[in-house]
């Protein structure tokens, strides 16, 4: 049988943009600047309509493989525009607007290297900024990071996309990006390759996620309708784990009722208790909906919003 771990890898780095092109020059450079070889970066642009292309086509890399969407199609449909055009035999990300520091693919293709053909998985750390705050991810209530970590998973993302290098033959068993996710796609793919191979973990901060104006991250909405397609796609598991699930359920109600939604938000919140009755949270921000939108956000702000209603 032929070793599925050669000396030397083909890397493919995908970088899926929609008019970043005031940040997608500090992205591919934190690329191309990566101490490897065997590299190539496939942007796909997803319709943009600044000069997107123009700041790529002057960076003159050769490295460089440009592909251009006609019409928009979202983050997801450009990332599997770029894993079907990938040479590569591993498979990572970029966002447009976000940096990748200097040995970030050094030390992961280390850890393949090391690990020969028991890696298929390999994922870092990462600091989220949000203006002058930034967050180390996995945190602390991330318990079991490497190995088997589906369950862990389940309970809430640490696995962002810019994060990791994936075996291309993954994505034959375990699927690519569902194109139908608004939100949330990194963590939906993390559960499914999490069904099938073990994740291993470079624990310390190789990239930057900013967060910036026009990020769909910033869409709560959006998130919701993500979730509860994430709990409908993999309901199996979650329905056995019924405490997450109230927790997930829960966050969903919340969501709605400070969108204003009160009765579609009560009926989450009622469904959650069904999952797990003890949550008193739960009980608490059900009474408070019988009192209208307006009381709700009130409360909830009060109790310092999601942060203190909608913990783990």
């Amino acid at each position: 049988m032929a070793d599925r771990n050669p000396p030397s890898f083909q890397l493919s780095v995908i970088i899926p943009t929609h008019n970043r092109a005031g940040t997608i020059e500090r992205a591919i450079r934190s690329v191309l600047s990566q101490d490897v070889e065997n590299l190539e970066v496939i942007v796909v642009d997803d319709a943009s309509t600044d000069n997107t292309e123009q700041v790529i086509k002057a960076l003159g890399d050769h490295r460089i493989r440009y592909i251009r969407h006609e019409t928009n199609k979202g983050a997801p449909a450009a990332r599997n525009t770029g894993i079907a055009a990938a040479c590569g035999d591993l498979i990572a990300f970029q966002d447009s607007d976000d940096e990748w520091m200097p040995d970030k693919l050094a030390k992961q293709m280390q850890l393949f290297e090391a690990s020969g053909s028991n890696a298929d998985v390999v994922y870092s750390g990462f600091l989220r900024q949000s203006l002058n705050i930034q967050t180390y991810i996995p945190g602390p209530w991330v318990t079991v990071r490497q190995g088997d970590i589906l369950q862990q998973l389940i309970q809430g993302n640490f696995v962002s996309t810019q994060t990791m290098i994936i075996r291309r033959e993954c994505f034959e068993k375990s699927g690519v990006f569902d194109e139908q996710m608004p939100r949330l796609q990194d963590w939906e793919l993390a559960i499914r390759l999490a069904k099938h191979y073990p994740f291993h973990l470079i624990d310390e901060p190789l990239v930057i996620a900013y967060e910036t104006a026009g990020n769909i991250s910033s869409d709560d909405a959006a998130g919701c309708q993500a979730l509860q397609l994430i709990l409908a796609k993999h309901n199996d598991i979650f329905q056995e784990n019924p405490r997450i699930m109230c927790t997930h359920l829960f966050k969903i109600g919340h969501t709605k009722c400070l969108q204003g939604n009160i009765a579609a938000g009560r009926l989450e919140i009622m469904r959650a208790l069904k999952f797990w009755p003890w949550r008193g949270k739960a009980w608490m921000a059900l009474l408070v909906t019988l009192f209208g939108a307006q009381a709700y956000v009130f409360a909830a702000s009060q109790m310092e919003r999601a942060a203190s209603w909608c913990d783990r």
